[in-house]
C-alpha cells in the first residue's frame, strides 16, 4: 500500500512512478491519498483517491489502518506523511521525497525512513538515501514529436523548450525571456501533459540544495528531451546565468548536437534511476520492511 499525504508535486510524482515500477515487477500495488489535493496544486495526470477530508486526521489514520490490513508493506510519502506514521508502525517506510532545507529529518517509528538524496549537514544514520525509480516511457514518442508540436502550436522549425519543475515565477519569466531571444518556442504553462512529454525538445530545470532531479524531469529525459540548467549546465548549477544558459540552448539548437546530448543523458537517467539500479534497492529496502 502507498500512500501520498498530499498529493502533489514531487510525493505524487514519485509514487506514481513507484507504482508503475512495483506493478511492472509483479508487486500487488494500491495507491491513495490521505487527504485532498491543495486548492493550489496543478492538474495531476493521475487523480489519487483521497482516505480522509485531512490528511492530518483522525478520520486518515483510521482509514489508514483499515487500507493497511492486506498490505505486507505501507509506503508513506511526504513530510505529512510523518503523522500517518502512527498508523502503520514498524511495516511502514517513510518516504520524505521533499525535505526541508536546513532541517534534519526525525526519528519516526516505522521501519524505515527514506529520502531521495543526502540531507544538508550530513544524513542520519537512521535514514536511507534511495533514488526515485522512473520507469522508461511505454512507447517513446518521438514519432509522435511533429503532430504533438502541432497541437501545442508550436512555430515550424521553433526547437521546443519546457522549464520545468523547480523553477520558481520570476526566474521562469527571465529564462523565458532568454529562450525566446534565442529563437526557442517556451511551453506554456497549462499545456497538455502527453503533449508536451512528445514535444519537448529541452528540459530545463533548477537544481535546489536537499533535493534531487525532478521525477517529471526524468521521464522527459528518457522520452527525448536534453536537459539543461538555468546556469548552462545539464545537471548542476543552481543560479541563474543568461550568458551561460543562452550558450546552453545555442549548443543544443542544431538537432544533430541535441540528439546525441539527449542520449547520453537518458542513459545516464536509466543507469541511475532505472528498474535494474534504483528499482532493485527498493524492492530490497520493502522486502526488509516487510519481513
Amino acid at each position: 500500500l502507498q500512500v501520498v499525504a498530499v498529493p502533489d508535486g514531487a510525493p505524487l510524482a514519485a509514487a506514481g512512478e513507484l507504482h508503475r515500477f512495483l506493478d511492472t515487477a509483479g508487486v500487488e500495488v494500491r495507491t491513495l491519498a490521505a487527504g485532498p489535493a491543495p486548492s493550489t496544486a496543478r492538474p495531476p495526470s493521475v487523480v489519487l483517491p483521497p482516505m480522509a477530508p485531512s490528511a492530518r486526521s483522525l478520520a486518515a489514520l483510521t482509514q489508514l489502518r483499515r487500507e493497511a490490513r492486506w498490505a505486507d508493506v505501507v509506503v508513506l510519502r511526504g513530510r505529512a506523511g510523518a503523522f500517518l506514521a502512527r498508523g502503520a508502525g514498524l511495516r511502514a517506510v517513510w518516504c520524505v521525497d521533499d525535505p526541508a532545507r536546513g532541517r534534519a529529518v526525525p526519528r519516526r517509528r516505522v521501519g524505515a525512513t527514506v529520502v531521495p538524496v543526502a540531507v544538508e549537514g550530513g544524513t542520519p544514520d537512521h535514514v536511507d538515501v534511495l533514488p526515485p525509480v522512473v520507469v522508461p516511457p511505454v512507447r517513446l514518442p518521438v514519432a509522435a514529436r511533429s503532430a504533438a508540436r502541432t497541437a501545442l502550436g508550436a512555430p515550424d522549425g521553433a526547437p521546443v523548450v519546457l522549464l520545468g519543475a523547480g523553477v520558481g515565477p520570476a526566474a521562469a519569466r527571465s529564462l523565458a525571456a532568454d529562450a525566446a531571444g534565442a529563437g526557442w518556442w517556451v511551453v506554456p504553462a497549462g499545456a497538455d501533459a502527453e503533449l508536451v512529454l512528445a514535444a519537448t525538445d529541452v528540459v530545463v530545470h533548477a537544481p535546489v540544495a536537499g533535493s534531487g532531479v525532478a521525477v517529471d524531469t526524468l521521464l522527459r529525459v528518457l522520452a527525448g528531451a536534453a536537459p539543461l540548467t538555468p546556469a548552462g549546465g545539464d545537471w548542476a548549477g543552481r543560479s541563474h546565468d543568461s550568458a551561460a544558459f543562452a550558450a546552453g540552448l545555442g549548443r543544443l539548437a542544431d538537432g544533430a548536437a541535441r540528439s546525441p546530448a539527449a542520449s547520453a543523458a537518458a542513459t545516464e537517467v536509466l543507469e541511475r534511476y532505472g528498474p535494474d539500479t534504483a528499482g532493485a534497492q527498493w524492492l530490497a529496502l520493502l522486502g526488509r520492511v516487510g519481513r
